[in-house]
């Protein structure tokens, strides 16, 4: 629902006795319609080879991570004529991160009032109607808290005005149990079946692009356009860096420095190499230092990051600094055993510096 601040609203206790409507801690970002996950999960698989070619006009879209700057300056150094724009009639092109979709989009967790446990991606149907439809009618004024402040508002959630309020069907028939009035809204009401997406879902990212991933499927076919991983534009504008055994051995070693800016330039090295060539390497040192898992000023990395935690290739480390020999080995061999032969070099290395001699010359696996 275009430019509608929704609010879920519910139904508690006053300690009077008396049954009060409020709205939950966090806004309703909306609801993805059923089957939409679907039928963009088929889209999505059906463009994964798709490549920024020359004479384009892009949008890096609120679904991207990769950093603006970044594209233009590759646009910049390599001299395409590869503009930039916004409006979607003037595109053809928009950059996307999957991993981003599959993780905020896909697996939403949702609150099944019926079995009264979380499921994945729950679809049933919801109403949706106007603030007023509550506010304005004398028949809710004893389910309306007259002591209203920033905590109990049912119209305000922090700065925002609500416009209107969601309930499920079943929210729906278990307020009517207690206020037999409310069947009246259902004729008031907007009625949506789908995944419903709040603000208690983790991502503000995810929040805020939700109408534009909802319209994502009616924009590509209206505007004939192509959809490109920022994954694969960031392959493109980082070809040429990978990182083998050698450098993997110099990164160690300046994210052992307590230098700042060799760690800076750890990371650098890190974000601008091509990942997919790189990804054995980039993983062994994942999961070596627990401070490469931190949010970085470094958004090139930051893109990194999460590419590596959308695969689940790093280890919880926790409030530890260190994670067992052991445990590196069990997890590297379950997540990535196709890359172990180059990581096992890499746990030889670790191992020894550790110890601060060769204690340790190979590693050989039955």
């Amino acid at each position: 629902m275009k430019n509608a601040t929704i609010g879920h609203l519910k139904l508690s206790h006053d300690g009077r006795g008396n049954r009060i409507f409020h709205v939950g801690y966090s806004m309703i970002g909306g609801i993805i319609p059923e089957g939409y996950q679907l039928k963009i999960k088929k889209f999505l698989d059906e463009s994964k080879d798709n490549k920024l070619t020359d004479n384009s006009t892009v949008y890096v879209t609120p679904l991207s991570e990769l950093p603006a700057y970044k594209l233009k300056n590759y646009i910049q150094e390599n001299k395409l004529k590869i503009t930039t724009a916004r409006k979607l009639e003037k595109l053809d092109t928009l950059v996307l991160n999957r991993d981003f979709i599959e993780k905020h989009y896909h697996n939403i967790s949702t609150w099944n009032v019926s079995t009264k446990n979380n499921e994945i991606n729950y679809t049933t149907d919801y109403l949706i109607f106007p603030v007023d439809v509550i506010v304005k009618d004398s028949g809710f004024k004893k389910h309306v808290n007259p002591y209203t402040n920033r905590w109990d508002s049912i119209t305000e959630k922090g700065r925002k005005k609500i416009t209107h309020y969601c309930v499920s069907m079943d929210e729906y028939y278990d307020i009517c149990t207690h206020i037999p009035y409310f069947q009246n809204i259902i004729i008031k009401s907007a009625k949506v079946r789908g995944v419903i997406l709040e603000g208690s879902h983790g991502s503000k990212k995810a929040f805020d692009g939700l109408q534009f991933y909802i319209n994502l499927l009616d924009n590509v076919e209206k505007h004939n356009l192509k959809v490109v991983f920022d994954s694969s534009v960031n392959e493109d504008i980082n070809k040429g860096l990978v990182i083998d055994f050698e450098i993997f051995q110099n990164l160690y070693g300046m994210l052992r420095s307590s230098d700042i800016e060799n760690w800076e330039v750890a990371k650098e090295i890190i974000a601008n190499c091509e990942f997919e060539a790189s990804k054995a390497y980039i993983i062994a040192l994942y999961n070596m230092f627990a401070d490469l898992h931190k949010t970085s000023a470094n958004k090139n990395y930051n893109l990194v990051k999460k590419a590596i935690q959308a695969k689940q290739y790093g280890l919880y480390f926790g409030r530890n600094s260190y994670i067992p020999f052991e445990s590196l080995l069990g997890h590297f061999t379950k997540v990535c055993p196709e890359l172990l032969p180059q990581q096992l070099p890499c746990l030889v290395h670790h191992l020894n510096y550790i110890a601060k001699k060769e204690v340790i010359k190979e590693i050989v696996l039955n």
